[in-house]
C-alpha cells in the first residue's frame, strides 16, 4: 500500500501540470483570463495543452449549434451562429491571422489587414458554416466541433516546431515532445466523431497541415505566427468538411 503512495503522487503532480498549462494555454488562445497567477511559463511550454483548449471552444459551438438546432432554427443559420460563438471566445486570434498570412502572401504589410485578408476570413467562415450545416445530427456536429477544435489546435505545436529553427535561448519553439504530445491528444479528442470519420477527418488534417507548411516554408518564413495562426483556421475546416462528408455517405 506503501508502495503506491509515491506513484499516486507524481500522478497528481502530472494532473496538476497539465491543468496549469490548460489554464495558461485558454488566456493564450481565448479572451478568458485563466492563467493561474505567480506561475510565469513560456507560451511554448504550454502548448501541449492546447488541443484541451480547443476542444472546450468546439464544446462551446456545438452547445450553440444545438440549442438552435433543438429550436428548430434552420441548419445553415445554426451553423453561423455556432461559428460565430468560437469567433467570440477565441476573440478572432486566428481569424486575425489568417488575414495578416493572406497580407503577406500578397507582399503587403502583414501586420495590416487589407480586402484580401477580410475576403479569406469571409470564406473561411463560410467554408465552416458550410460544413457545420450538412450534418444530419446535432450529435455528429457536436462530436466533430469538438474533434476539429483540438486537432486544429494541436497543429499549432507541430508548425510551430517545423517552423522555428533550432534556438536553445529561443522559448518561442515548443519542444518535439510537446508537440507529439500534442498530436496525442489532439488525436484523443477527435476519436468522439467515430473511428471511420476520424481516420478520413484526421487524414485530411494531416495532408492541409503539411502543404501549409510547404507553403509557410517557401512565402512566409518571416511571419511564422501569421502562418501558424492561419493553419489553425484551414485546418479546422478541413477536419469538418471531411467529416461532413463521410456522415452524408453513412
Amino acid at each position: 500500500m506503501s508502495a503506491d503512495l509515491p506513484r499516486r503522487g507524481h500522478i497528481h503532480q502530472a494532473l496538476a501540470a497539465w491543468y496549469r498549462d490548460s489554464r495558461i494555454a485558454a488566456t493564450l488562445l481565448t479572451w478568458l483570463p485563466l492563467a493561474p497567477e505567480g506561475v510565469p511559463r513560456p507560451a511554448a511550454e504550454v502548448t501541449r495543452a492546447f488541443p484541451i483548449v480547443g476542444a472546450a471552444i468546439g464544446l462551446v459551438s456545438g452547445i450553440v449549434f444545438s440549442v438552435c438546432a433543438w429550436s428548430e432554427m434552420a441548419p445553415l443559420a445554426a451553423a453561423l451562429l455556432a461559428v460565430a460563438a468560437a469567433v467570440t471566445v477565441t476573440g478572432g486570434r486566428h481569424e486575425g491571422g489568417l488575414a495578416a498570412a493572406v497580407g503577406a502572401l500578397g507582399g503587403g504589410d502583414p501586420g495590416r489587414m487589407g480586402a484580401p485578408g477580410v475576403a479569406a476570413i469571409v470564406i473561411l467562415l463560410g467554408v465552416k458554416a458550410a460544413a457545420l450545416g450538412s450534418f444530419l445530427s446535432t450529435g455528429a456536429a457536436l462530436a466533430a466541433l469538438v474533434g476539429a477544435g483540438a486537432a486544429s489546435r494541436a497543429a499549432i505545436p507541430i508548425l510551430m516546431n517545423a517552423l522555428l529553427p533550432p534556438d536553445p535561448a529561443d522559448t518561442s519553439r515548443p519542444s518535439a515532445g510537446d508537440a507529439w504530445a500534442a498530436a496525442a491528444v489532439g488525436g484523443f479528442f477527435a476519436l468522439f466523431v467515430g473511428i471511420g470519420t476520424w481516420l478520413v477527418a484526421l487524414a485530411a488534417s494531416v495532408v492541409t497541415g503539411a502543404l501549409l507548411l510547404k507553403l509557410a516554408r517557401r512565402y512566409l518564413a518571416g511571419s511564422p505566427a501569421c502562418a501558424v495562426a492561419a493553419a489553425q483556421g484551414v485546418v479546422e475546416a478541413a477536419f469538418l468538411l471531411a467529416a461532413s462528408v463521410v456522415t452524408l455517405w453513412e
